[in-house]
């Protein structure tokens, strides 16, 4: 499975838990790795419905910005 990629508000590094309920549904939670006392708008983070592959695929899918 590919690295994610850093917070794109906080720069910190994330980490991805998976977890499943009612064992039929596979949750993804993609979360910062650490416990900082810093504010970021993610929070308690993002969670996906589907595989860990899917949830990487789409947290590092981001525009690159182009500078002028």
């Amino acid at each position: 499975m590919d690295e994610l990629k850093n917070c794109p508000f906080c720069g910190r590094k994330m980490k991805l838990t998976t977890s499943r309920e009612l064992g039929l549904v596979e949750f993804q939670l993609i979360s910062h790795a650490d416990y900082a006392q810093m504010v970021c708008p993610l929070g308690r983070g993002v969670r996906w419905a589907g595989t860990a592959e899917e949830a990487t695929y789409l947290w590092n899918m981001r525009a690159e910005c182009e500078e002028s």
